[in-house]
Order: C-alpha cells, then sequence, then structure tokens
C-alpha cells in the first residue's frame, strides 16, 4: 500500500510539472496541444529553443545576425572631427547687397520728412515737393545697376512740364512716361499720371548737380507727323533712299540716314532715322531764342508711351552743321504699324519756372563730415 503511494504521489508531481510548461510556453506565444507538449524531462525544459530566422542556417560565430544593426564606422585615430554641435547645414546670413544699403542709408536720412513714401521691398522713396499738397512728388529708387531719380504728377489734368537738368555735362538724358490710366509706384501707395527720370546714376554721383525744373504749361499748338510728311510729299511707304530722292524741302544726314523735315513755325524738325533697318520717329529742337521759353513732347495718340529727352549744351549740329539741334524727343520702342497720323506733337508755353535740388530734396549723399 505504502509502495502505490509513493507512485501516485510521484506521478501527480511529474504531471503538474509538465502541465506548468505548457502553460508557460503558451505565455511565450507557443502552441498549445496535444500530449506530445508535455514531457516528464525536466531536461528538456531547462533552455529555452534556438531562435528561428526563416528556416536559415545560423549565422558563423562573430558575424552580426541580419536583424541586428551594424555599428557605425569610426573615424581612424588622429582624424579631425567636427563638434558634437556643430550643424553642418548652418549658413552665414547673406550680406545686404549694396542697393539695400544705399536704400536704408537715404531712408534712414528722411525718415520724419513730412509726406515721406517709402517702399522698402521695391526701394523706392518718394517725398512730396512744391506748394500743391500730393501733386508732385521726388523720388529715388536704388538698384543693382545705380540709382534712378524720377519726379512724378499725380493728376491727370496737372498743367505742369517737367525736366531735370544735370550742370556740367554736355548731355542731359532723362526718361519720360505718360499714362492716361495711371501707373503704380512704391507699390501702388502712389499712382504717377506723367513720369520725368534720370536712370543709372552711379552711387558716388554727384547729386548736388542735378536739379529738377517745373513750370506751369499752356498748349499753343499740335500736330502729328502724317500731317507734317504729307506737306513734303510723302506717299507710300518709303526707304530712306526713296525718301532722300522724292520728299522736298528737307535736310538730309547722310552718315546717320536721318531726314529732318520741317514743321510750321520755323523751331522743330520731325527726324525720321532708320536705323539698323528699323524706323524711329524723333522731334529735333532747334536752337532759336524762341524755343528757350517753350516746351515740347512727343507722343502716340490715345496710348501710354515711353519715351526720351536729350537736352544739348552747347546745342549739336547736325545734318553737317546746317542745322543747330538744342534738344531730341524720342518715342521707346515705337510698336510696329504705327501711323504716322498716330505720332502727336505738342508745343507748349512755358512760365512760373521752380527748382529744386535733388541732393537737399532727397539727401542722397550722406552729409559731410
Amino acid at each position: 500500500m505504502l509502495l502505490v503511494a509513493r507512485r501516485r504521489r510521484r506521478r501527480a508531481l511529474v504531471v503538474g510539472a509538465a502541465v506548468g510548461a505548457a502553460a508557460a510556453n503558451r505565455r511565450r506565444g507557443g502552441g498549445g496541444g496535444g500530449s506530445e507538449s508535455y514531457s516528464s524531462s525536466d531536461d528538456e525544459h531547462r533552455t529555452a529553443p534556438p531562435a528561428s530566422h526563416g528556416g536559415l542556417p545560423p549565422p558563423p560565430a562573430g558575424y552580426p545576425p541580419a536583424y541586428t544593426a551594424a555599428p557605425p564606422p569610426q573615424a581612424p585615430a588622429g582624424y579631425p572631427t567636427a563638434a558634437a554641435a556643430a550643424n553642418p547645414y548652418a549658413y552665414a546670413v547673406p550680406a545686404a547687397s549694396l542697393a539695400n544699403q544705399k536704400h536704408a542709408a537715404i531712408a534712414g536720412r528722411l525718415r520724419g520728412t513730412p509726406g515721406l513714401i517709402e517702399d522698402a521691398s521695391t526701394r523706392e522713396l518718394f517725398v512730396p515737393v512744391g506748394n500743391v499738397p500730393g501733386l508732385l512728388y521726388m523720388g529715388v529708387h536704388c538698384h543693382d545697376g545705380g540709382i534712378n531719380v524720377s519726379a512724378v504728377t499725380t493728376r491727370p489734368d496737372a498743367q505742369l512740364y517737367l525736366d531735370f537738368i544735370v550742370a556740367g555735362k554736355p548731355e542731359s538724358k532723362v526718361a519720360r512716361q505718360h499714362s492716361g490710366e495711371g501707373m503704380l509706384r512704391a507699390r501702388g501707395q502712389l499712382r504717377a499720371f506723367d513720369e520725368v527720370q534720370v536712370e543709372n546714376l552711379a552711387y558716388d554721383a554727384d547729386f548736388n548737380s542735378i536739379t529738377l525744373y517745373v513750370f506751369d504749361r499752356t498748349t499753343v499748338s499740335q500736330t502729328n507727323a502724317g500731317a507734317v510728311v504729307a506737306e513734303h510729299g510723302w506717299r507710300g511707304a518709303l526707304d530712306f533712299k526713296e525718301a532722300a530722292q522724292k520728299l522736298t524741302n528737307i535736310e538730309v544726314d547722310q552718315q546717320e540716314e536721318d531726314i529732318y523735315l520741317s514743321i510750321p513755325g520755323g523751331e522743330t524738325m520731325l527726324v525720321v532715322d532708320w536705323e539698323k533697318g528699323q524706323v524711329n520717329i524723333k522731334l529735333g529742337v532747334l536752337a532759336v531764342p524762341s524755343t528757350y521759353t517753350k516746351g515740347f513732347d512727343l507722343s502716340i495718340k490715345g496710348k501710354s508711351v515711353k519715351k526720351a529727352s536729350r537736352m544739348f549744351s552747347p546745342p549739336q549740329a547736325k545734318a553737317n552743321g546746317r542745322l543747330q539741334i538744342a534738344r531730341l524727343f524720342e518715342l521707346d520702342n515705337l510698336p510696329a504699324g504705327t501711323a504716322f497720323n498716330e505720332i502727336e506733337v505738342h508745343t507748349f508755353d512755358i512760365s512760373n519756372m521752380r527748382s529744386h535740388g535733388v541732393q537737399p530734396t532727397l539727401r542722397v549723399m550722406a552729409p559731410p563730415q
């Protein structure tokens, strides 16, 4: 009886150990199952089975397993390394351009000026001038090519004649622009209807030598190029050689391929210039006393147009010295197909001259130390 009891006790212990091992196997993710899951041998459960790698043989001893990240390569001893805190993508802040520096310096000198208009993104500054508030502004624009100085009127009916003159130079060139709808300046803070501008001045130019002249104007006469060329016998399309042979009462400049056609009044000449196969139209103002108190303009009827004027001091000889030209007006990029009768010539009486120095108004140059 005692022997049977001991056998039953041992069998219960062995079965209990097997059940415990099976439960542990299920907790580790192993499958439960039949009687083969239970073993009466304690040695079979003393160590875990080797990990499975999808049926592949285990790697050689010392070789890193495929699922284990290899350590990063190390620099050789003594090799220079970057500081731990260094940012490899860091870069220096770019230095301000010369145009930005110049604009900032001028803006700093002008701040506090009543009515100042500034736009840093376009590097434009405008200061009101004259006795009529908001009618006339003088401006400065800094860009990579230099400095532009301008004057603009802000009303379409402003009866003003504007001109810039650079003292001490034989030629003063002024860019001119007119728009019936108005041109936005300083990102829309100003709407300009007429603009005169001296362009691409050097940063170190003497701005004391530039003066804006403002006149009141009254229209004296107006004609068009079609009426002028018809008076000289122009019919149909003519090249330079044909025009020089067929037209009457003209002056011909063979070297420059220009033909000068007189305009009634004896003060101006319509200039037809065959330049590189293209026809350009200009207005020449003769150096006679009556033109010194007049203003002139060349435009295209009903269209916004860019143009340029030049004042010569002393007057410039043209047509082998037969003509003395004091001022010259030219349309820029004359649209192809523009008819002669669309090109208008204007003459103004000008009076009540006012002058505004560029440097005292805009303070482009730093004050002397």
